[in-house]
């Protein structure tokens, strides 16, 4: 079967390398894949951390995401040639002062109340389990189950692997789309199935008749990339600040992020954006004051109104769409994958991933939007 995706981000390569590696001709539309909110992103799997109030469906999915982790990595490993790309290291959430000790503890209780298992810190043991946190840090939260990956060797693996099973990539801008076509300044291309994963981009690309447009827009986020140095007090495992995470690498990158601004598709590094964020660090890890500021970079994370996702086909013979994926991308990219290979075979989709679908979600509309740009 020849495949058409759309998206060059976490999703649509998960899209491209799971049918590709199952024998399909897949061919990956992306001008400028550098521009996705994954390459942008941290790489932390969240499901516990990220939780919000009364999301069940939500933590249902992203924890059945976060199952299939290990497997993926497997697969991917050949292609990854650091090791340390994808890390089972518990993440920590601290708290700064007594509202943050309230509000962890209320999130806590919650994820309780879901089954999620997480132990609470003192500020003693918290200190002693992450020496790099400020001794103005006074307790917090330990999540097992929540991990990281460093989102751009997995990028860089996940395309590798697809040209090893023989994927294409097209640096074409798809501007129109239908169940087996996608238009292009170019010209029309057609195949067998058309997978829609164009992040933030969503709703630019104009559908046939008869199909209905998802509601995607851009949420911008700014994020640091800090380099420390052999003597730097570098933490050893992701910290969560509840308005700020940072998140290690073994090479010696922090990443420190990030902001969350409804700001369309402006890509400017702002002063104030970039002293919140180390400031906001820096109370958590003050470390970071030595360390060299390596990247500034904005990203754009495609969110729906409810910030839900939109997975599965618009119509009864596609497109399939992969939209809104919010701050969750990187996590849902196995499942994903999975999905789109499923509707590919003509399998239903599974359980955790139904609420979530066109017909269910709330976020696809009744007519295309009458001014569209181009994707990016």
């Amino acid at each position: 079967m020849k495949i058409i995706v759309v998206g060059a981000g976490a999703a649509g390569l998960a899209a491209a390398f799971t049918t590709s590696s199952a024998g399909h001709e897949v061919h990956v539309f992306d001008p400028t894949p550098d521009k996705a909110a994954a390459f942008v992103a941290a790489g932390r799997l969240a499901p516990v951390v990220e939780v919000e109030f009364g999301e069940t469906a939500m933590i249902t999915l992203c924890l059945a995401a976060n199952k299939r982790w290990d497997s993926w990595s497997e697969q991917l490993q050949p292609f990854a040639p650091n090791g340390d790309w994808y890390q089972r290291s518990a993440m920590i959430v601290a708290a700064r002062d007594n509202d943050d000790i309230a509000s962890i503890r209320r999130l806590a209780d919650y994820q309780s109340d879901l089954g999620l298992q997480v132990e609470a810190l003192n500020a003693r043991s918290i200190r002693k389990l992450e020496p790099a946190l400020s001794p103005n840090v006074v307790g917090g939260l330990l999540v097992e189950q929540d991990h990281m990956v460093n989102n751009r060797i997995l990028l860089s693996a996940l395309r590798d692997a697809c040209r090893h099973y023989g994927a294409t990539f097209v640096a074409e801008r798809v501007h129109g789309a239908g169940p087996r076509n996608v238009e292009t300044d170019n010209g029309s291309f057609s195949a067998d199935a058309v997978i829609l994963a164009a992040g933030a981009w969503m709703s630019q690309i104009v559908l046939e008749p008869g199909l209905k447009p998802i509601a995607v827009h851009p949420v911008k986020g700014q994020i640091l990339r800090l380099e420390g140095s052999p003597t730097s007090i570098f933490p050893t495992h992701p910290i969560d600040g509840l308005d700020v995470y940072l998140v290690p690498r073994t090479s010696g990158e922090l990443v420190v992020g990030a902001s969350v601004e409804d700001l369309g598709f402006d890509d400017t590094i702002t002063a104030g954006a970039v002293y919140e964020l180390l400031k906001r660090g820096r109370e958590l890890v003050p470390g970071i004051d030595e360390m060299k500021v390596a990247e500034t970079s904005v990203g754009f994370r495609p969110a729906t109104l409810d910030h839900t996702p939109v997975i599965g086909a618009i119509g009864p013979d596609g497109p399939f769409v992969a939209a809104g994926l919010y701050r969750n991308g990187i996590l849902l990219a196995p499942t994903i994958g999975d999905e789109v290979l499923h509707w590919v075979q003509g399998s239903p989709v599974s359980k955790w991933v139904e609420p979530f679908t066109p017909h269910q979600n709330s976020s696809t509309t009744d007519a295309n939007p009458t001014t569209t740009q181009q994707v990016q």
